[in-house]
């Protein structure tokens, strides 16, 4: 659909949201709204493109809320109603924000890559390595949960969060050696792969082995060169079903889950004025009480003054360690919970959603303000994204790492940023292990336009 057309029926969906008062009608008419413009603007562009990824987590973890939890939202009163609407024109104005960005980016220059003759010697070591030092702590957080290894660990977080890294990128690394040495092995990719893996799924944190998963299977696939067909055959199932393994991964592990739904709401036995289709395809998704814990957060910020950027730009300061920076502010996922509820422990955190540090710091104006920009640096991604995919080099890795990044950004986007240059630092270093031959293109420069 072209940009006209897609704003156009974003004001609509904005109109309806405004005149709307019943959380049933808001949440079900924006559920299907956006599944259906989903799919047919992916038929139109014939690929998968970051704005897909960003609106399929807002309908899996957010607008899945509104109708699984609608009882809850409902109880909430005016804030529920007011949060509720907040968060779907922020998310109507990221839109709007990407399809008003037009960048023109100049390709780097395609080579032909090749891994060294150590490559995959030094990957197997640097997999054995992070097996090694992970397992320990993985196996406590399946059996004790999580809260038991964040006390053990204390002041090595930092050191911790680099270690992490390798997880979420080890496996687009492998991928790409196979690929990149057009050596086709199913079976040896997916053997030294999952060492990584096992640990991922010990952990029993969705986040990282999604980040993971999905960095493998979209270095391995090249999504930008896809047929359609392919897409839908296999790509769109297969993050469905990342999707379905990781919620199984949280079921079966033992006291491990601090997420806010499972800690403080049980999903509604009863969902009135929705039609048993809509309640069941919500109920498979991934609601994370997010509406519910804005919720809590506008009224607390009611009675308090706002941050004025500290919430938001402790993505910039986040590495100073608190023993250098006593005064450093906290993140607000960590401290706001505790803030507005009873019962969590120093190491629970919740998620407020893409616009929720906006909000914290700069109330609604700051909110939506925000969330425009956000979708015209999404745009720019999307350039960025595309320049890595087509040169063929080393690079894609960080192009596929873009899509879980984007995904997690709808549930948490400060914690994703981090994750994401804690996985650009890894990139740099890892990256070593391989060696561009020669330009292909014969120093002709391609411009790409998103």
């Amino acid at each position: 659909m072209s940009k006209i057309v897609w704003i156009f029926y974003l004001l609509f969906n904005i109109s309806f949201i405004l005149i709307a008062d019943n959380i049933v009608w808001i949440f079900t008419f924006s559920f299907y709204f956006y599944i259906i413009m989903l799919l047919l603007d992916i038929y139109k562009k014939k690929k998968l493109l970051l704005i897909h990824l960003w609106i399929i987590a807002f309908v899996f973890i957010i607008l899945s809320e509104g109708i699984v939890f609608n009882s809850e939202i409902s109880r909430l009163g005016n804030t529920g109603l007011f949060t509720s609407r907040l968060l779907l024109l922020a998310n109507s104005l990221v839109i709007i924000g990407y399809l008003l960005g037009n960048f023109k980016s100049r390709q780097i220059y395609a080579a032909y890559i090749r891994p060294r003759k150590y490559t995959y010697i030094a990957l197997m070591l640097i997999v054995i390595f992070y097996f090694s030092f992970s397992f320990s702590a993985a196996m406590k957080m399946f059996v004790l949960g999580r809260n038991a290894v964040f006390e053990e660990r204390g002041n090595q977080v930092a050191w911790v969060k680099v270690i992490e890294s390798l997880g979420m990128i080890l496996p687009a690394f492998i991928a790409y050696y196979f690929r990149s040495s057009r050596k086709s092995n199913n079976t040896l990719i997916i053997l030294s792969c999952l060492p990584v893996f096992i640990i991922l799924f010990l952990s029993g944190t969705r986040y990282p082995l999604l980040f993971s998963l999905l960095g493998y299977l979209l270095v391995s696939v090249n999504v930008e060169a896809l047929q359609f067909k392919t897409l839908f055959k296999r790509i769109v199932p297969a993050f469905f079903a990342l999707i379905g393994f990781t919620q199984f991964m949280v079921s079966v592990r033992t006291f491990g889950s601090d997420s806010l739904i499972n800690a403080g709401h049980k999903q509604s036995e009863n969902i009135p004025n929705i039609d048993p289709v809509t309640s069941f395809i919500a109920s498979k998704m991934s609601p994370e009480g997010i509406i519910q814990a804005f919720s809590k957060m506008v009224d607390y910020m009611d009675f308090h003054p706002f941050l004025l950027g500290k919430s938001t730009g402790f993505v910039l300061y986040f590495w100073v360690p608190r023993v250098v920076w006593t005064e450093k502010p906290t993140m607000l996922g960590s401290w706001m919970i505790r803030a507005t509820s009873d019962g969590f422990g120093r190491f629970h955190s919740a998620s407020y959603g893409f616009c929720g540090d906006f909000y914290a710091d700069f109330g609604v104006p700051g909110a939506l303000l925000l969330s425009f920009l956000l979708g015209f640096g999404l745009k720019k991604l999307e350039a960025v994204k595309a320049v890595l995919y087509s040169s063929e080099g080393v690079g894609m890795i960080i192009a596929a790492m873009m899509y879980p990044y984007v995904f997690f950004s709808v549930r948490s986007p400060i914690t994703s940023t981090i994750a994401f240059l804690g996985i650009l630092f890894t990139y740099s270093a890892l990256s070593l292990l391989f060696i561009k031959i020669n330009d292909v293109n014969n120093g002709k420069e391609h411009i790409l336009s998103t």
